[in-house]
C-alpha cells in the first residue's frame, strides 16, 4: 500500500505529516486520513514526493519494490527499531551488552526506543554487520525479507530452556544496567556541582584574603599618620 510506504518515509526523515503535507504542498489532512484509512492518494501528490524527494525510488514508492532510496549504499541505512529488536531477542542480548559488543552507547540505543524512534542512525549498521555477520544488511534496516544472509543460518542464544522466568531476568538485569548508568549520571552531576561549589569557595576565600589584607593596609596607614601627629 503506497500510503503505508509514505508513513515510512515520514518517519524515515523524522517528520511529522503535517510537515510533510507541507513540504508536498498538500491541503490538511490528505495524507494523514490516507494513513489512517489505508488508501491511496491522486496521482499529483505521488508525482510532488517524488518531486520533493528526488533520493526516493518512485519504484519502491509504487510498487514497493528495491530499496526505499535510490543507489544507496547498504551501510548508509539507518536501523529499523523492530529489527534490532528480533536481534536482541534471537541472541539473548540486553541493550547494555549488545552496546558492548558492537561499540556504541548504551544509552543512546534506550532513549531512541523511550522516544518511540523507528530507527537508529546509520553509523550503527556496519558495526552490527561486523559482530553479527548472519543477519542480512536489508532486513536489519528494512525489517523485511529474510533476516539470514542467503546460505547462513542463526540459532537463537539460549539460557537454560529460554522460559519466561530466564526473560524476566533478563529484563530485569537490563533494567539494573539501565538504572546503574542513570545513577553515574547523577553521580557526575553531583560532582560537577561539588566541584562549582568548591570553586565558589575558593573565591570567596581569595576575598576574604583580599579583605583582611585591605584592613591590615588600612590600620597600618592609621598608624602612620598616629605617629606624624
Amino acid at each position: 500500500m503506497i500510503s503505508e510506504r509514505i508513513k515510512e518515509l515520514i518517519d524515515y526523515e523524522g517528520i511529522s505529516i503535517r510537515a510533510f503535507e507541507k513540504i508536498i504542498g498538500c491541503g490538511n489532512s490528505v495524507i494523514s486520513k490516507a494513513i489512517k484509512n489505508g488508501t491511496d492518494i491522486q496521482a499529483k501528490w505521488i508525482i510532488s514526493i517524488v518531486e520533493n524527494y528526488p533520493q526516493l525510488n518512485p519504484s519502491w514508492l509504487l510498487l514497493g519494490e528495491g530499496s526505499m532510496l535510490k543507489n544507496q549504499d547498504i551501510k548508509e541505512k539507518p536501523i529499523h527499531i523492530e529489527s534490532l529488536s528480533i536481534l536482541l531477542t534471537n541472541e539473548n542480548l540486553s541493550i547494555v551488552v549488545f552496546a558492548q559488543k558492537i561499540g556504541k552507547d548504551a544509552q543512546q540505543i534506550k532513549d531512541a526506543i523511550n522516544a518511540g524512534d523507528k530507527y537508529l542512525p546509520s553509523d550503527f549498521l556496519k558495526p552490527i554487520l561486523e559482530a553479527f555477520p548472519n543477519y542480512s544488511p536489508e532486513w536489519l534496516t528494512t525489517n523485511k525479507g529474510e533476516m539470514v544472509r542467503s546460505g547462513l543460518s542463526i540459532e537463537p542464544k539460549k539460557v537454560g530452556d529460554y522460559c519466561e522466568d530466564c526473560l524476566d531476568k533478563e529484563k530485569r538485569i537490563t533494567e539494573m544496567e539501565f538504572d546503574m548508568m542513570d545513577l553515574k549520571d547523577t553521580i557526575k552531576e553531583q560532582e560537577t556541582e561539588i566541584m562549582q561549589l568548591q570553586a565558589r569557595v575558593k573565591h570567596l576565600e581569595e576575598d576574604k584574603n583580599r579583605l583582611e589584607k585591605s584592613l591590615e593596609d588600612k590600620d597600618m596607614i592609621i598608624g602612620l599618620l598616629k605617629g606624624k601627629n
